[in-house]
């Protein structure tokens, strides 16, 4: 059963934003590359992998709870969905775009609801 406290941001709030805002700049570079060859879709997709493991991160050690409902929010931000088989490469690499773009709008979300998130008292806000 889940707990029903709320985590608390225990950085301010003007930091965490161009932490965020920066982890989303990353994220819209990410969808630039044009991809030509499964080797270069390897390397892409340990970047990406790369890029969200640091969001994760970030999002655990910005809370007082490290398991925060902020960061199950992100992580679900897009589907997860198990590839098998066989893939056309074009298909891999529109599927990896479309991973990182979900996960951005996750990132914006809480760029969007920031004044609704409580931060730890004594933490400068703005």
């Amino acid at each position: 059963m889940k707990k029903n406290t709320k985590s608390f941001l225990i950085k301010s709030k003007s930091d965490f934003i161009q932490q965020i805002k920066e982890r989303i700049a990353i994220g819209n570079n990410l969808l630039s590359p044009n991809i030509t060859s499964y080797d270069a879709l390897s390397i892409f997709k340990d970047e990406i992998s790369k890029w969200h493991d640091f969001n994760k991160e970030l999002l655990k050690q910005s809370y007082d709870n490290p398991d925060n409902e902020y960061l199950t929010e992100y992580k679900d931000s897009h589907p997860s969905r198990g590839f098998l088989g066989n893939h056309i490469l074009s298909e891999d690499v529109k599927n990896s775009k479309k991973k990182i773009a979900y996960l951005i709008k996750g990132l914006e979300k809480l760029i969007n609801k920031i004044d609704l998130i409580p931060a730890k008292v004594g933490i400068t806000c703005n």
